[in-house]
Parts: structure tokens; sequence; C-alpha cells
């Protein structure tokens, strides 16, 4: 089923042109909130104000400004607002009447400039009409019509996932050198757990107890923890060779910081080499490769390799990973060089 395909009262092909000619990220947040409005409400609330759908607009760009430090480009204020809430930025002063050109006659709002353009498009959008954009708009506020209300829950899911890949293009394009982009635009709590990776840690320790390469306090399996040596919020992954132990109570401290280098990365590295030998021995070779894939795929190494890590090559191959992102994630505005 071609979902902008032509149906009745219904303009579907407009709908498909709504993010075309987007510089801000503004479009594609209005409208996803709307998506998430409808969803909470089971699309039984077909009014939303200004005001309400802004505050959306926020909460769904908050994680990717304030966590992942994502860039939305040089003429978007979300991240400028998100800093500094009270600072008088109205985010709504075009997009509610930007988002339904398309499905206007193109005849009636050619040459109108704002607020001349707004007036009109808020009158037009109020018009009977053969197709009708997605909502009218009256007194600052947006109210869906019944036909799109309809449609949207008909084909939800499908709407959904194409306007986040369509969002999740604009912000690559905007953040080329960022890792994991989708990951980022999830939801915290849709992160996979990180059962297996503790296992891992976990047949280690029971072997042999090891210290912190941060806080140097012991790490036994019952204090176990994991923390990303390079943060989740900048990496986007939960790779085994990423992954360090600490205890539970220490793990807080470190955040969303990059770890020195110069103190920290030749430890990290001989921890790694520690509990590739040791996982080996316990696992044995089916387990053990099934376990660290990994390390050989992302160090494009031999598993045989892997077995007796203790050579210039793993180090180098692990430097050469690590290093290079750590000067991007300085470069992308998160601290470095922390130190316990």
């Amino acid at each position: 089923m071609d979902i902008f395909s032509h149906q009745k009262n219904i303009n579907i092909r407009a709908l498909s042109n709504i993010f075309t000619s987007t510089h801000t990220s503004y479009k594609y947040l209005f409208f996803q909130a709307i998506l998430s409005f409808l969803d909470e409400t089971h699309f039984k609330k077909t009014i939303y104000s200004f005001e309400l759908l802004e505050n959306k607009m926020l909460e769904l760009a908050k994680n990717p400004v304030m966590l992942y430090k994502l860039y939305f480009g040089k003429d978007d204020s979300i991240a400028k607002k998100l800093h500094n809430p009270y600072e008088k930025i109205n985010l709504m002063k075009y997009v509610p009447y930007r988002l339904i050109i398309p499905f206007l006659d193109q005849r009636l709002t050619k040459g109108l400039v704002s607020p001349t353009a707004n007036n009109r498009i808020a009158e037009l959008s109020a018009q009977e009409a053969e197709y009708r954009p997605i909502y009218k708009i009256i007194d600052k506020s947006i109210t869906l019509y019944p036909e799109w209300v309809q449609y949207l829950q008909t084909n939800f899911t499908i709407i959904e996932a194409w306007a986040f890949w369509h969002w999740a293009n604009y912000l690559q394009k905007k953040n080329p050198n960022t890792l994991g982009l989708i990951n980022k635009l999830q939801r915290p709590f849709e992160r996979p757990s990180l059962g297996k990776q503790t296992q891992y840690w976990r047949t280690i320790l029971n072997k042999q107890s090891m210290r912190c390469i941060f806080t140097n306090h012991e790490i036994t399996p019952s204090n176990l923890s994991l923390d990303h040596f390079l943060p989740w919020s900048f990496i986007g992954h939960d790779q085994l060779w990423n992954l360090i132990p600490m205890r539970q109570k220490d793990n807080a401290s470190k955040g969303d910081n990059i770890p020195s280098m110069d103190k920290y990365l030749d430890q990290f590295i001989q921890a790694q080499k520690t509990g590739l030998e040791i996982a080996y021995s316990e696992l044995g070779k089916d387990k053990w490769q099934a376990t660290i894939t990994d390390f050989a795929t992302d160090f494009n190494m031999e598993f045989s390799d892997l077995v007796k890590p203790n050579t210039d090559v793993f180090t180098t191959q692990y430097k050469q990973l690590i290093m290079p992102l750590s000067t991007l994630a300085k470069n992308n505005g998160f601290d470095c060089d922390w130190v316990y």
C-alpha cells in the first residue's frame, strides 16, 4: 500500500512534501510533536495550542541537544531556547503556517510576506476546499481535521517512521562526524541492556579480582558495574571493547566526560588484555569467540591474535581506534581529560 497515494478529501502528496526546503529543525519537531500528542491521547484530542506544541518540541529536542550535543544548524534557535528557557524566542512564529503551505493553492499564497502570509495561511486553512490541510489555525492553536486524524491513526507506525527518517537525515547532514546518531534520537529507556557484557566481566572477576583503572578500588562480582570508557552519549553503542569494570558507587562520578588519555588509556588497554585472556580460559573457544566478536570486527584482527593479545599490534590497533574518537569528541563539545 502506498500511503502517499491519493485518498478522498485529503492531499497525501502534499504531506510527502512538508519537509522540502527545510533549513531548521522546526518542521521536523513540530510534526513529531503532533504525532506524539495524538499517540498519547489515543487520537481523541484534536486541538493543541501553540504553547503546548512548542513545549513538546523542546521536550523532543532536549536529549539530542543537552545530552548528545548535536548541532541543529546556525539558523536554529532550539539549543538557545533549551539553554535559556526564559529567553524570548518564539519558535511558533512561522512553523505552524509554513508546514501546511504544500496543502494550499500556491496561487493564493504566492508573494505574501509575514505577518500577512501567516494571516492569509490561517484563513485558507479554515476554508472549505477540495483538499484540506492537516489542521486549521485559529487563535494561536491548531485543530486537526477528522479526515487527517483518521488517516494518521490508520497509518501511524509508517508515518512516524517516515518522519523520524527525515529528522535523522537532517541531523546527520548537520552532524556528519557524529557516531551512532540514530541511537541518540531514541528515548533513553530504549537502550539495550548490558546483560551479556556484564556477564563477560563477571566471569573474569570470578577468576581474578581487578582494580578500577580510575579509582584503584577493588572490583568484585558483587560490586561490578560497567562504564563506557568513551561515553555512550558520544559513542552511541555498547561494544565490549569500550566497556570497563568499575564499582557501582564510583560509576556516576565519571559521567559523560572523556578520560585523560595520558593517564588512563594504557591501563584501560591492559585491563582489556587481561580480560580477553581470562575469558578465553574460562569460556572455551566457541563461546569466547561469540562473545568478543566486536574486538575481531572493529580491530580487524583474527581471533587467534586475540587469544594472547599482549602484542604491540593489539595496543597500536586500540590507540588508533580510541585516539581519533577522543579528539572528535572534544571537537563536538565533550569535556575531555577527565581525572578521578
